[in-house]
């Protein structure tokens, strides 16, 4: 038995009937078509928007001729694929996998005017077999993204159908081998072997991985189940393309409820196993806690003996270098005193010298007159006119030699004669202002 035969449905009535015309246009622009109902007699229920938007009317007049040949070419085409080629390559189905996990559902809601049917509540029928019949397609009309767009909606009108049945029940622990995307979420909630438990967990893990197409499925869920057109489950196109996907990526459906509850057991044991090895093995801990405690406190002993050690050989190293240094200081000291004395007796005779030098310049007559006389740039040292500022500095720097601080340690007359080349700085800076 097919595990998607739970998506197929009898088609109703048993004969072809013709509904209505409408034009392809709202401006009334494109040619009409006639839409067909029944078709009971051919396996399949047959369709046909009652509304399109501009932009599809070109290509539905290549691609829908007629409800009839649409019908007929449809059972044919799930003829042919039954244990034929794939509808789909490796490449193809890796992009279409990836188109489905990055589509938004603001994007599915434009998509064939799918937000008005649902909120309108009309057309959803024809809407589905419309997209799963996109599904089955070659690829000469429709794209990978075409496809993509019409599985999801697919999947999320079935699963919206299914959602108010799911919310009482309580989820089962379900195992997913391999890597979990959108689209494989999809095909193993949609899987017909799956229990209503099972069923229930993927959707639960689905929104906590999905949350914003979580949200617009529960959000349909209630649109869906108020429409006029019912609940009604997605017709065989999509149940055979859903198989074409089993041959291409099957879905594991995982252990069953009796194998996981044998496994918790199997799980129980281990664990009360482990707890046991934990006790046995925290007993051993705290034997080999206390037998390192002892060692720690050996080790401590030890380390305090080889401190004191270490402590009593520093302190004879202290004494031998103090020692050292002590006879180092003294040697010194005798040579400082010595060169002490050898200074002394130099300053005696340089004060000797400067005294009698002294007595001698002022026995010839030091003339500071004529030195006062002479030209204030002169005096100053100056080659170049000055500034106000530069005159300040040059005054600055003669004060800081002969200022009478300078002298405090000099014999009286030498402040005296500091005192007086000082003035005849002074006097020749404010000759220079003037």
């Amino acid at each position: 038995m097919n595990r998607w035969s739970f998506l197929m449905r009898a088609a109703p009535g048993s004969s072809l009937q013709r509904r209505s015309s409408t034009p392809l246009s709202r401006s009334g622009v494109c040619a009409t078509i006639t839409i067909w109902s029944g078709a009971a007699q051919l396996g399949i229920s047959s369709w046909m928007p009652t509304q399109v938007s501009p932009n599809r009317a070109p290509l539905l007049r290549t691609h829908l001729q007629t409800s009839v040949d649409l019908t007929l070419a449809s059972r044919e085409l799930v003829g042919s694929y039954k244990g034929g080629s794939l509808i789909l390559s490796v490449e193809e189905y890796a992009q279409f996998r990836s188109q489905v996990e990055s589509q938004a559902p603001r994007v599915l809601k434009r998509y064939l005017d799918f937000d008005k049917r649902l909120n309108s509540g009309q057309g959803l029928n024809e809407l589905r077999q419309w997209l799963a019949k996109i599904l089955l397609d070659d690829g000469a009309i429709y794209t990978i993204e075409d496809k993509a767009k019409g599985f999801e909606i697919l999947c999320c009108l079935e699963i919206a159908a299914q959602w108010t049945d799911l919310e009482g029940v309580s989820p089962e622990s379900v195992t997913l081998a391999g890597k979990i995307d959108k689209t494989r979420l999809y095909r193993a909630i949609l899987d017909g072997e799956a229990s209503p438990g099972r069923r229930a967990a993927l959707i639960g893990l689905f929104q906590s991985r999905y949350r914003k197409s979580g949200s617009w499925i529960a959000a349909c869920s209630v649109q869906v189940s108020s429409s006029d057109d019912g609940p009604e489950p997605t017709h065989r196109l999509m149940a055979e393309f859903l198989t074409q996907l089993d041959r291409l990526d099957p879905v594991d459906s995982g252990p069953t409820s009796d194998e996981v509850h044998r496994l918790e057991a199997q799980v129980a044991d281990k664990e009360e196993g482990l707890r046991k090895l934990n006790r046995e093995l925290e007993v051993a801990r705290e034997r080999a806690d206390r037998a390192l405690e002892r060692l720690e406190s050996r080790d401590a002993e030890l380390g305090a003996l080889n401190k004191q050690l270490q402590s009593e050989r520093e302190n004879g190293d202290k004494l031998r270098q103090e020692r050292s240094r002590r006879i180092r200081i003294e040697r010194e000291v005798r040579e400082k005193g010595k060169e002490l004395e050898d200074l002394r007796g130099e300053y005696v005779k340089l004060d000797g010298r400067l005294r009698d030098a002294s007595q001698r310049g002022l026995a010839g007559g030091l003339d500071l007159a004529a030195l006062r006389n002479l030209d204030p740039s002169r005096i100053l040292g100056l080659t170049a006119p000055t500034t106000e500022e530069e005159l300040s500095q040059i005054r600055r720097r003669f004060a800081s030699v002969f200022h009478s601080d300078r002298s405090s340690q000099l014999p009286g007359w030498v402040s005296q004669l500091f005192d007086q080349l000082l003035g005849i700085v002074n006097e020749a800076c404010d000759r220079l202002r003037k």
